[in-house]
Protein backbone atom coordinates (compact mmCIF):
# COMPACT_ATOMS: atom_id res chain seq x y z
CA UNK A 1 0.00 0.00 0.00
CA UNK A 2 1.41 3.46 -0.88
CA UNK A 3 2.67 5.37 2.12
CA UNK A 4 0.41 8.36 1.39
CA UNK A 5 -2.70 6.15 1.37
CA UNK A 6 -1.64 4.46 4.60
CA UNK A 7 -1.11 7.84 6.28
CA UNK A 8 -4.54 9.03 5.24
CA UNK A 9 -6.08 5.80 6.52
CA UNK A 10 -4.53 6.53 9.90
CA UNK A 11 -5.48 10.21 9.98
CA UNK A 12 -8.86 9.68 8.41
CA UNK A 13 -10.07 6.72 10.44
CA UNK A 14 -11.36 9.19 13.03
CA UNK A 15 -13.86 10.41 10.46
CA UNK A 16 -14.53 7.02 8.87
CA UNK A 17 -17.42 6.78 11.34
CA UNK A 18 -19.11 9.52 9.32
CA UNK A 19 -20.53 6.90 6.94
CA UNK A 20 -22.85 5.32 9.46
CA UNK A 21 -23.92 8.54 11.25
CA UNK A 22 -24.46 10.22 7.90
CA UNK A 23 -26.84 7.55 6.77
CA UNK A 24 -28.56 7.26 10.13
CA UNK A 25 -28.91 11.03 10.49
CA UNK A 26 -26.88 11.25 13.71
CA UNK A 27 -25.35 14.60 14.47
CA UNK A 28 -21.61 15.03 14.97
CA UNK A 29 -20.04 17.44 17.42
CA UNK A 30 -17.13 19.40 16.01
CA UNK A 31 -13.97 19.29 18.14
CA UNK A 32 -11.38 22.05 18.40
CA UNK A 33 -8.52 21.08 16.08
CA UNK A 34 -5.90 23.45 17.56
CA UNK A 35 -3.35 21.74 19.78
CA UNK A 36 -0.62 24.38 19.42
CA UNK A 37 -0.86 27.30 21.87
CA UNK A 38 2.19 29.63 22.01
CA UNK A 39 3.23 30.52 25.54
CA UNK A 40 2.47 34.06 26.66
CA UNK A 41 5.84 35.10 28.11
CA UNK A 42 8.20 34.32 25.23
CA UNK A 43 11.56 33.04 26.37
CA UNK A 44 13.45 29.91 25.43
CA UNK A 45 10.59 27.86 23.98
CA UNK A 46 7.64 28.50 21.68
CA UNK A 47 4.72 26.49 23.06
CA UNK A 48 6.32 25.08 26.20
CA UNK A 49 6.43 27.25 29.30
CA UNK A 50 9.81 27.89 30.92
CA UNK A 51 10.31 27.79 34.67
CA UNK A 52 11.49 31.39 34.79
CA UNK A 53 8.97 34.17 35.44
CA UNK A 54 9.11 37.73 34.17
CA UNK A 55 10.69 40.15 36.61
CA UNK A 56 8.44 42.77 38.19
CA UNK A 57 6.82 45.00 35.55
CA UNK A 58 8.83 43.34 32.82
CA UNK A 59 6.49 42.41 29.98
CA UNK A 60 6.25 40.37 26.80
CA UNK A 61 4.17 40.98 23.67
CA UNK A 62 3.97 38.52 20.78
CA UNK A 63 2.28 37.69 17.51
CA UNK A 64 2.34 34.17 16.05
CA UNK A 65 1.21 33.09 12.58
CA UNK A 66 0.22 29.41 12.46
CA UNK A 67 -0.64 27.39 9.34
CA UNK A 68 -2.18 23.88 9.53
CA UNK A 69 -2.72 21.48 6.64
CA UNK A 70 -5.35 18.77 6.95
CA UNK A 71 -5.79 18.60 10.74
CA UNK A 72 -8.97 16.51 10.18
CA UNK A 73 -9.63 14.22 7.18
CA UNK A 74 -12.11 11.48 6.26
CA UNK A 75 -11.74 8.40 4.10
CA UNK A 76 -14.02 5.70 2.75
CA UNK A 77 -12.06 2.62 3.85
CA UNK A 78 -13.61 0.50 1.09
CA UNK A 79 -12.61 2.75 -1.82
CA UNK A 80 -9.61 4.55 -0.24
CA UNK A 81 -11.15 7.86 -1.34
CA UNK A 82 -10.19 10.62 1.04
CA UNK A 83 -11.96 13.89 1.74
CA UNK A 84 -10.80 16.72 3.96
CA UNK A 85 -13.05 17.88 6.77
CA UNK A 86 -10.73 20.76 7.67
CA UNK A 87 -8.43 21.24 4.69
CA UNK A 88 -6.41 24.36 5.54
CA UNK A 89 -6.38 26.80 8.42
CA UNK A 90 -4.42 29.93 9.25
CA UNK A 91 -4.45 31.13 12.85
CA UNK A 92 -3.02 34.26 14.44
CA UNK A 93 -2.21 34.14 18.14
CA UNK A 94 -1.87 37.42 20.05
CA UNK A 95 -0.18 36.96 23.43
CA UNK A 96 1.00 39.12 26.27
CA UNK A 97 2.33 38.73 29.81
CA UNK A 98 3.59 40.92 32.65
CA UNK A 99 5.45 40.21 35.88
CA UNK A 100 3.68 41.37 39.04
CA UNK A 101 6.54 40.35 41.30
CA UNK A 102 9.81 38.57 40.52
CA UNK A 103 8.02 35.24 41.07
CA UNK A 104 4.44 35.84 39.85
CA UNK A 105 3.28 36.76 36.36
CA UNK A 106 -0.01 36.88 34.46
CA UNK A 107 -0.69 36.27 30.78
CA UNK A 108 -3.40 36.38 28.12
CA UNK A 109 -3.63 34.66 24.70
CA UNK A 110 -6.20 35.44 21.99
CA UNK A 111 -6.30 32.99 19.04
CA UNK A 112 -7.94 34.20 15.84
CA UNK A 113 -8.66 31.98 12.85
CA UNK A 114 -8.20 34.31 9.89
CA UNK A 115 -8.91 31.59 7.30
CA UNK A 116 -10.35 28.09 7.48
CA UNK A 117 -11.62 25.86 4.67
CA UNK A 118 -13.82 23.02 5.88
CA UNK A 119 -16.84 20.85 5.13
CA UNK A 120 -19.77 20.43 7.52
CA UNK A 121 -20.24 16.70 8.14
CA UNK A 122 -23.62 17.26 9.83
CA UNK A 123 -25.13 18.60 6.63
CA UNK A 124 -23.60 16.32 4.03
CA UNK A 125 -21.71 13.46 5.63
CA UNK A 126 -21.89 11.12 2.63
CA UNK A 127 -20.94 13.96 0.27
CA UNK A 128 -17.89 14.73 2.41
CA UNK A 129 -16.84 11.11 2.35
CA UNK A 130 -17.08 10.87 -1.43
CA UNK A 131 -15.50 14.26 -2.07
CA UNK A 132 -18.54 16.03 -3.53
CA UNK A 133 -19.40 18.32 -0.63
CA UNK A 134 -19.32 22.10 -0.94
CA UNK A 135 -16.37 23.74 0.78
CA UNK A 136 -17.02 26.45 3.36
CA UNK A 137 -14.65 29.23 4.38
CA UNK A 138 -14.86 30.90 7.74
CA UNK A 139 -12.91 33.11 10.12
CA UNK A 140 -13.44 33.92 13.79
CA UNK A 141 -11.97 34.19 17.27
CA UNK A 142 -11.03 31.03 19.16
CA UNK A 143 -11.09 30.27 22.87
CA UNK A 144 -9.28 32.98 24.87
CA UNK A 145 -6.79 31.73 27.47
CA UNK A 146 -5.92 33.52 30.71
CA UNK A 147 -3.13 32.21 32.92
CA UNK A 148 -0.84 32.90 35.85
CA UNK A 149 2.59 31.48 36.62
CA UNK A 150 4.16 31.07 40.05
CA UNK A 151 7.89 30.38 40.28
CA UNK A 152 8.78 27.86 42.98
CA UNK A 153 12.47 27.12 42.27
CA UNK A 154 14.69 29.69 40.55
CA UNK A 155 16.56 28.18 37.59
CA UNK A 156 19.12 31.00 37.67
CA UNK A 157 20.21 29.95 41.15
CA UNK A 158 20.01 26.17 40.95
CA UNK A 159 20.21 25.35 37.21
CA UNK A 160 16.88 23.57 37.75
CA UNK A 161 13.61 25.44 37.88
CA UNK A 162 10.04 24.61 38.86
CA UNK A 163 6.87 26.64 38.37
CA UNK A 164 3.14 26.02 38.50
CA UNK A 165 0.78 27.50 35.91
CA UNK A 166 -3.02 27.57 36.42
CA UNK A 167 -5.10 28.71 33.44
CA UNK A 168 -8.65 29.10 32.13
CA UNK A 169 -10.01 28.68 28.60
CA UNK A 170 -13.08 30.80 27.85
CA UNK A 171 -15.64 29.61 25.22
CA UNK A 172 -15.28 32.67 22.99
CA UNK A 173 -15.10 30.72 19.71
CA UNK A 174 -17.65 28.97 17.49
CA UNK A 175 -17.87 25.23 17.97
CA UNK A 176 -19.43 24.79 14.52
CA UNK A 177 -16.15 25.98 12.97
CA UNK A 178 -13.91 23.47 14.80
CA UNK A 179 -12.17 26.26 16.77
CA UNK A 180 -13.83 25.94 20.17
CA UNK A 181 -14.95 23.36 22.72
CA UNK A 182 -17.85 25.62 23.78
CA UNK A 183 -17.19 25.32 27.53
CA UNK A 184 -15.17 26.91 30.30
CA UNK A 185 -12.11 24.70 30.79
CA UNK A 186 -9.79 25.36 33.74
CA UNK A 187 -6.48 23.59 33.98
CA UNK A 188 -3.08 23.56 35.62
CA UNK A 189 0.44 22.72 34.46
CA UNK A 190 3.60 21.77 36.31
CA UNK A 191 6.63 23.36 34.62
CA UNK A 192 10.08 21.83 35.05
CA UNK A 193 13.26 23.01 33.34
CA UNK A 194 16.95 22.23 33.48
CA UNK A 195 19.95 24.35 32.38
CA UNK A 196 23.17 22.68 31.26
CA UNK A 197 26.08 25.16 31.30
CA UNK A 198 23.93 27.99 29.92
CA UNK A 199 23.96 26.28 26.52
CA UNK A 200 21.31 23.56 26.62
CA UNK A 201 17.87 23.88 28.22
CA UNK A 202 15.42 21.00 28.62
CA UNK A 203 11.79 21.67 29.54
CA UNK A 204 8.91 19.45 30.64
CA UNK A 205 5.27 20.52 31.04
CA UNK A 206 2.72 18.19 32.64
CA UNK A 207 -0.90 19.31 32.89
CA UNK A 208 -4.51 18.49 33.65
CA UNK A 209 -7.44 20.22 31.94
CA UNK A 210 -10.98 19.94 33.26
CA UNK A 211 -13.74 19.70 30.66
CA UNK A 212 -17.12 20.65 32.07
CA UNK A 213 -19.15 18.76 29.50
CA UNK A 214 -17.97 15.56 27.80
CA UNK A 215 -18.63 15.21 24.08
CA UNK A 216 -18.94 12.06 22.03
CA UNK A 217 -18.22 13.02 18.45
CA UNK A 218 -19.96 10.01 16.90
CA UNK A 219 -22.68 7.84 18.34
CA UNK A 220 -21.20 4.70 16.79
CA UNK A 221 -17.64 5.22 18.06
CA UNK A 222 -17.14 4.82 21.80
CA UNK A 223 -13.58 6.10 21.51
CA UNK A 224 -14.53 9.41 19.86
CA UNK A 225 -14.91 11.18 23.22
CA UNK A 226 -13.54 14.50 24.40
CA UNK A 227 -13.28 14.57 28.21
CA UNK A 228 -10.88 15.79 30.92
CA UNK A 229 -7.41 15.94 29.41
CA UNK A 230 -3.88 15.05 30.42
CA UNK A 231 -1.40 17.25 28.56
CA UNK A 232 2.29 16.69 27.95
CA UNK A 233 5.06 18.83 26.53
CA UNK A 234 8.77 18.12 26.12
CA UNK A 235 11.24 20.53 24.58
CA UNK A 236 14.89 21.38 24.25
CA UNK A 237 16.87 24.45 23.21
CA UNK A 238 20.48 24.43 22.07
CA UNK A 239 22.29 27.77 21.95
CA UNK A 240 24.59 27.79 18.92
CA UNK A 241 25.80 31.38 19.23
CA UNK A 242 24.84 34.43 21.26
CA UNK A 243 22.09 35.14 18.71
CA UNK A 244 21.02 31.77 17.28
CA UNK A 245 19.48 28.67 18.86
CA UNK A 246 17.86 25.44 17.72
CA UNK A 247 14.54 24.50 19.33
CA UNK A 248 12.59 21.24 19.29
CA UNK A 249 9.26 20.46 20.96
CA UNK A 250 6.84 17.54 21.27
CA UNK A 251 3.22 17.97 22.42
CA UNK A 252 0.57 15.40 23.28
CA UNK A 253 -2.86 15.10 24.89
CA UNK A 254 -5.02 12.18 25.99
CA UNK A 255 -8.23 11.55 27.92
CA UNK A 256 -7.63 11.51 31.66
CA UNK A 257 -10.18 8.76 32.34
CA UNK A 258 -8.89 6.42 29.63
CA UNK A 259 -5.33 7.58 28.92
CA UNK A 260 -3.78 6.34 25.68
CA UNK A 261 -6.58 3.85 25.12
CA UNK A 262 -7.44 5.15 21.67
CA UNK A 263 -5.33 6.99 19.11
CA UNK A 264 -8.35 9.14 18.25
CA UNK A 265 -8.13 10.70 21.72
CA UNK A 266 -4.36 11.10 21.64
CA UNK A 267 -2.98 13.74 19.26
CA UNK A 268 0.81 13.96 19.19
CA UNK A 269 2.79 16.63 17.34
CA UNK A 270 6.49 17.15 16.72
CA UNK A 271 8.08 20.43 15.66
CA UNK A 272 11.56 21.87 15.28
CA UNK A 273 13.12 25.10 14.11
CA UNK A 274 15.43 28.02 14.79
CA UNK A 275 15.26 31.02 17.10
CA UNK A 276 16.98 34.39 16.66
CA UNK A 277 17.47 36.50 19.79
CA UNK A 278 19.89 39.34 18.91
CA UNK A 279 22.27 40.16 21.75
CA UNK A 280 24.97 42.28 20.12
CA UNK A 281 22.82 45.27 19.16
CA UNK A 282 21.18 47.12 22.04
CA UNK A 283 18.50 48.49 19.69
CA UNK A 284 17.20 44.95 19.03
CA UNK A 285 17.67 43.69 22.56
CA UNK A 286 14.55 41.83 23.70
CA UNK A 287 13.41 40.83 20.19
CA UNK A 288 12.76 37.14 19.56
CA UNK A 289 11.93 35.59 16.16
CA UNK A 290 11.14 31.87 15.94
CA UNK A 291 10.33 29.71 12.91
CA UNK A 292 9.26 26.11 13.47
CA UNK A 293 7.60 23.40 11.44
CA UNK A 294 6.47 19.85 11.97
CA UNK A 295 3.75 17.25 11.67
CA UNK A 296 1.33 15.19 13.67
CA UNK A 297 2.39 11.59 14.17
CA UNK A 298 -0.94 10.13 15.33
CA UNK A 299 -4.53 10.28 14.05
CA UNK A 300 -5.80 12.17 17.08
CA UNK A 301 -8.06 15.20 16.73
CA UNK A 302 -5.92 18.21 15.85
CA UNK A 303 -2.90 16.24 14.66
CA UNK A 304 -2.24 17.83 11.25
CA UNK A 305 -0.46 16.45 8.21
CA UNK A 306 1.88 19.46 8.39
CA UNK A 307 2.12 22.78 10.17
CA UNK A 308 4.35 25.86 10.22
CA UNK A 309 4.55 28.51 12.93
CA UNK A 310 6.28 31.89 12.76
CA UNK A 311 6.51 33.91 15.96
CA UNK A 312 7.70 37.44 16.69
CA UNK A 313 7.75 38.74 20.24
CA UNK A 314 9.37 41.49 22.27
CA UNK A 315 10.33 40.81 25.86
CA UNK A 316 11.37 43.97 27.65
CA UNK A 317 14.79 43.40 29.21
CA UNK A 318 15.38 44.71 32.70
CA UNK A 319 18.67 46.53 32.22
CA UNK A 320 19.97 50.01 32.88
CA UNK A 321 20.99 52.05 29.83
CA UNK A 322 24.72 52.74 29.96
CA UNK A 323 27.08 54.23 27.44
CA UNK A 324 29.87 52.31 25.75
CA UNK A 325 33.05 52.39 27.87
CA UNK A 326 35.64 54.85 26.62
CA UNK A 327 39.35 55.22 27.18
CA UNK A 328 41.85 52.62 28.25
CA UNK A 329 40.16 49.35 28.99
CA UNK A 330 42.84 46.74 29.49
CA UNK A 331 46.24 46.88 31.16
CA UNK A 332 48.47 43.83 30.90
CA UNK A 333 50.73 42.60 33.67
CA UNK A 334 51.72 39.25 32.24
CA UNK A 335 53.47 38.06 35.37
CA UNK A 336 50.46 38.70 37.55
CA UNK A 337 47.06 39.77 36.23
CA UNK A 338 45.16 41.08 33.28
CA UNK A 339 43.55 44.07 34.94
CA UNK A 340 40.47 45.73 33.45
CA UNK A 341 39.49 49.23 34.44
CA UNK A 342 35.84 48.72 33.50
CA UNK A 343 33.31 46.36 35.02
CA UNK A 344 31.94 43.32 33.23
CA UNK A 345 28.17 43.83 33.23
CA UNK A 346 25.58 41.09 33.57
CA UNK A 347 21.81 41.12 33.53
CA UNK A 348 20.28 41.78 36.93
CA UNK A 349 20.63 38.79 39.25
CA UNK A 350 21.73 36.57 36.35
CA UNK A 351 24.83 35.25 34.60
CA UNK A 352 23.88 36.58 31.14
CA UNK A 353 26.45 39.03 29.76
CA UNK A 354 25.21 42.43 28.65
CA UNK A 355 26.28 43.77 25.23
CA UNK A 356 28.01 46.76 26.85
CA UNK A 357 30.70 44.35 28.07
CA UNK A 358 31.45 42.83 24.66
CA UNK A 359 34.10 45.46 23.71
CA UNK A 360 35.93 44.89 27.00
CA UNK A 361 35.98 41.11 26.59
CA UNK A 362 36.92 41.46 22.92
CA UNK A 363 40.05 43.33 24.04
CA UNK A 364 40.83 40.63 26.61
CA UNK A 365 40.42 37.96 23.91
CA UNK A 366 42.70 39.87 21.53
CA UNK A 367 45.43 40.16 24.18
CA UNK A 368 45.26 36.45 25.00
CA UNK A 369 45.44 35.47 21.33
CA UNK A 370 48.40 37.80 20.80
CA UNK A 371 50.22 36.58 23.94
CA UNK A 372 51.09 32.88 23.53
CA UNK A 373 53.42 33.18 26.52
CA UNK A 374 50.31 33.27 28.73
CA UNK A 375 49.55 29.60 29.29
CA UNK A 376 46.57 29.55 31.64
CA UNK A 377 44.37 32.34 32.93
CA UNK A 378 42.03 32.06 35.89
CA UNK A 379 38.73 33.86 35.26
CA UNK A 380 37.48 34.96 38.67
CA UNK A 381 33.92 35.97 39.53
CA UNK A 382 33.26 38.11 42.62
CA UNK A 383 30.06 39.48 44.20
CA UNK A 384 29.08 41.82 47.00
CA UNK A 385 27.53 40.50 50.20
CA UNK A 386 23.85 41.05 49.32
CA UNK A 387 22.12 37.66 49.29
CA UNK A 388 23.05 34.38 50.91
CA UNK A 389 26.58 32.98 50.84
CA UNK A 390 25.45 29.95 48.83
CA UNK A 391 23.59 32.03 46.26
CA UNK A 392 26.49 34.48 45.79
CA UNK A 393 28.92 31.61 45.38
CA UNK A 394 26.82 30.00 42.65
CA UNK A 395 26.20 33.31 40.92
CA UNK A 396 29.92 34.12 40.84
CA UNK A 397 30.70 30.68 39.41
CA UNK A 398 28.01 31.03 36.73
CA UNK A 399 29.26 34.47 35.73
CA UNK A 400 32.85 33.24 35.48
CA UNK A 401 31.66 30.42 33.18
CA UNK A 402 29.76 32.93 31.03
CA UNK A 403 32.93 34.98 30.55
CA UNK A 404 34.90 31.84 29.63
CA UNK A 405 32.20 30.85 27.12
CA UNK A 406 32.33 34.28 25.51
CA UNK A 407 36.14 34.34 25.25
CA UNK A 408 36.09 30.83 23.75
CA UNK A 409 33.61 31.99 21.12
CA UNK A 410 36.06 34.78 20.24
CA UNK A 411 38.75 32.22 19.45
CA UNK A 412 40.58 31.80 22.77
CA UNK A 413 41.51 28.19 23.46
CA UNK A 414 39.15 27.05 26.22
CA UNK A 415 41.95 24.92 27.70
CA UNK A 416 43.75 28.16 28.66
CA UNK A 417 40.79 29.43 30.72
CA UNK A 418 39.94 28.29 34.24
CA UNK A 419 36.62 29.65 35.63
CA UNK A 420 36.31 30.02 39.38
CA UNK A 421 33.84 31.81 41.64
CA UNK A 422 34.75 33.40 44.96
CA UNK A 423 31.32 34.76 45.83
CA UNK A 424 31.59 37.49 48.47
CA UNK A 425 34.74 36.04 50.06
CA UNK A 426 37.30 38.49 48.58
CA UNK A 427 35.98 42.05 48.83
CA UNK A 428 38.12 44.98 47.70
CA UNK A 429 35.64 47.64 48.87
CA UNK A 430 33.38 48.37 51.84
CA UNK A 431 30.20 46.26 51.52
CA UNK A 432 28.39 48.77 53.73
CA UNK A 433 28.47 51.43 50.99
CA UNK A 434 27.05 51.55 47.48
CA UNK A 435 30.45 52.42 46.01
CA UNK A 436 32.14 49.59 47.88
CA UNK A 437 29.60 47.00 46.79
CA UNK A 438 30.01 48.15 43.17
CA UNK A 439 33.78 47.53 43.43
CA UNK A 440 33.20 44.08 44.85
CA UNK A 441 30.97 43.01 41.94
CA UNK A 442 33.78 42.34 39.50
CA UNK A 443 35.56 39.89 37.19
CA UNK A 444 39.33 39.47 37.34
CA UNK A 445 41.82 37.57 35.19
CA UNK A 446 44.80 36.03 36.99
CA UNK A 447 47.69 34.55 35.00
CA UNK A 448 48.45 31.08 36.37
CA UNK A 449 51.24 30.09 34.01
Amino acid sequence: MPRSVLRQLLIGSLWGALLAPGIAGAQTKQPDFTLIHPNTSGGRFLTLHEAETLQQWRYNMGLYLYYLRRPISAMDLTTSRRADIVRNAVNVHLVGAVGFTDWVQGGLAVPVTVYESFFNPDVQANAVTFGTAQQQNRAGIGDIRAEAKFRLIDIDRYKFGVAVLPYMLFPSGKKSSFISNAAFSPGVKAVLEGNIRDRVWVGLNLGYQYVRRSDQFFADDANAIFDDRLTFGLGSRLRLTDDWSLVGEALAETNAKTPFRAEIQTPVELMAGAQWTPQRWSTWRGLNITLMGGSGITRGVGSPEAHVLLGINYRRPKIVALGVPKGEIVDVKVEEKIVISQRIHFEFNRSVLRPISFPILNDVAAILKQSPQIGKVQVEGHTDWIGSDVYNQRLSEARARSVVDYLARQGVDRARLVPIGYGEARPIGDNNTVEGRAKNRRTEFTVLE
